[in-house]
């Protein structure tokens, strides 16, 4: 289905498609299961933008004023910025190839999107769409004689994560695993990550654009009820043992704390300044029932 979304600054027309299947079967009187699923694919884009004279908006912070950019045509709040192709091995590539301004080697080489053989901002260019456009999840319930078993998982697939926090903590705190392992240190050492010491660190580009795929068991429970006839003469109806897990599982790439990024604002949703990761709790308990 489709809908349109309008607000004071900007109107855009959403398509939503969402499927829900399920399927539940008792083999014999101790056996029993159920299966439940759910898709959905979601595409927004955006169709006017009523500011008078106004063909974008642009999002960022007070330090790095642009790192989305909504437009009609493009879905809200699409990452904006240079396109990363290498890094930098030698003065002798920085003097022969367009960059920015205080270039030295060791920063990322940007594409020169409109073939003028100089790196302005009429290169920056659209780098990733933060609004997942698969959204899935699986429901699996188990029952057994006296034991029942459920499993929840959900996900989300296509979407991308402006790391920011990358951007941010260059040559200020500390950096990440993958950062530190893959790093740009001297010639030949790397053409995919940037030196430590980079001249443009808050120069938003596409190296900081990350998958924000991820599949996540949300809660796996174990529980086992004992017989009726045995808990009768304690006058007790139902006595039931359980073991639960939230979030004991995800499985991402992204390199952050959680893939799953919220914001207020929706020109800058995926856009991870910090967010704070999900806790995994696991439990026992016990139900009565008198």
């Amino acid at each position: 289905m489709a809908r349109q979304v309008t607000s004071k600054s900007y109107q855009s027309n959403c398509t939503k498609i969402e499927l829900n299947v399920g399927w539940q079967d008792k083999v014999n009187d101790k056996l029993s299961y159920n299966v439940n699923a759910n898709f959905t694919y979601n595409k927004n884009k955006m169709d006017k933008i009523s500011a008078a004279g106004a063909s974008y908006y642009d999002k960022g912070f007070s330090d790095t004023p642009v790192i989305t950019r909504t437009s009609v045509g493009h879905s809200v709040g699409e990452f904006f910025g240079y396109k990363a192709i290498g890094v930098f091995q030698n003065q002798a590539q920085v003097n022969s190839t367009p960059a920015l301004p205080g270039t030295i080697p060791g920063d990322l080489i940007f594409s020169d999107v409109n073939g003028d053989k100089q790196i302005d901002a009429s290169d920056r260019t659209y780098l990733g769409n933060p609004n997942p456009p698969f959204i899935y999840g699986m429901n699996f319930g188990l029952k057994y004689s006296d034991f029942d078993f459920n499993l929840f998982c959900q996900g989300v697939a296509g979407n991308k994560i402006f790391n920011a926090n990358r951007m941010l903590r260059y040559q200020t705190e500390n950096y990440d695993l993958d950062f530190y392992k893959h790093r740009w240190h001297g010639e030949g050492t790397s053409n995919t990550h940037p030196s430590a010491v980079m001249s443009n660190p808050t120069t938003p580009n596409s190296y900081y654009v990350e998958s924000g795929s991820y599949f996540r068991v949300k809660t796996v429970q174990l529980g086992y009820t004992i017989p009726s006839l045995l808990v009768k003469r304690i006058g007790v109806e139902k006595v039931r043992f359980y073991l639960n897990a939230e979030n004991p599982l995800t499985l991402f790439g992204y390199n952050g704390f959680t893939p799953e990024i919220s914001s207020s604002d929706p020109l800058m949703s995926g856009v991870d300044r910090g967010v704070y990761p999900l806790s995994s709790v696991y439990s026992f308990g016990v139900n009565l029932v008198f």
